[in-house]
């Protein structure tokens, strides 16, 4: 029932609805995640377009349609979609749990759901042939130039270089829902919301997202666009982590000394101490 169902939502602005209920998920808009989520969901629940509600129509699910508060058209569409699909549309001037339970109570392989999609699947392809038809019977015929192509697939970025200051560390998130970071603009983490799940999988402030699951990250936009569009947990996030400032040493004092020659002369060992200086 709706009280044990996941909701999934999707922001289409920067502001996150507040919820401490683990069941309520936020993503932000992306056309790979609302595909994914739509072709495994039970129930949507969304206002009063067109679009959305024809998505789930056309695939048997049941659509709770809620009209935007003040919107005529929306107040209208939601009452014609409801009369055209009844076994999978209904709609309601605000949501309640009765609704959700409707909604979820929904199974695509019924009589009734099988008979509502293929009727809308029906007039879409009877519109279309009749759009052909018409188009066929005009005086003047339209100049159809050539389709623009379909955009390439954005490469994925390259392994960003070793950073000296820093060891690469994974930390896995496993709880749903937001994780929960502030990035600064080249995806350090800035801070995190007290038990986020960033937090409890371990992520620490200053360390730098370089790749969330398996995509390559550079900078703040791109962290937030992969974990957005990367639902399934656990999530694997790899980051940059500073070194450790070394502990002082009681033997040696701390100084800073400045070089204006283009080579430092000095030799080395492993664990950073000098081991000769040339004279030169």
């Amino acid at each position: 029932d709706a009280a044990a169902a996941t909701w999934i939502y999707q922001r289409t602005t920067p502001q996150v609805l507040e919820s401490d209920d683990d069941r309520v998920i936020a993503y932000e808009k992306s056309r790979v995640a609302f595909k994914r989520l739509f072709d495994v969901c039970d129930a949507v629940v969304c206002s009063a377009g067109n679009e959305t509600v024809w998505e789930a129509v056309c695939r048997g699910v049941r659509v709770l349609a809620v009209p935007t508060k003040g919107h005529a058209e929306q107040v209208l569409n939601a009452a014609a979609h409801h009369a055209a699909f009844p076994a999978l549309v209904g709609h309601q001037d605000v949501i309640t749990s009765e609704g959700l339970d409707w909604a979820l109570a929904g199974d695509p392989r019924t009589p009734d759901a099988v008979a509502a999609r293929t009727k809308l699947r029906t007039e879409i392809r009877g519109r279309a042939a009749g759009l052909k038809a018409t188009i066929s019977q005009l005086s003047v015929q339209p100049q159809w130039g050539p389709l623009p192509p379909f955009p390439p697939d954005p490469e994925l970025p390259e392994e960003p270089p070793e950073d000296c200051t820093a060891s690469r560390t994974e930390v896995t998130v496993e709880e749903p829902g937001p994780v929960g970071v502030q990035l600064a603009v080249d995806g350090r983490v800035q801070g995190m919301k007290p038990g986020s799940a960033a937090e409890t999988g371990g992520v620490r402030k200053g360390d730098r997202v370089i790749k969330v699951g398996e995509r390559w990250t550079h900078g703040k936009d791109s962290v937030s666009d992969a974990i957005a569009d990367h639902v399934e947990r656990p999530l694997i996030l790899l980051v940059d982590r500073p070194h450790p400032e070394p502990e002082p040493d009681p033997e040696r004092d701390r100084v800073s000394l400045t070089f204006d020659g283009d080579t430092l002369g000095i030799a080395f060992c492993p664990n950073g101490t000098a081991a000769e200086r040339n004279s030169r």
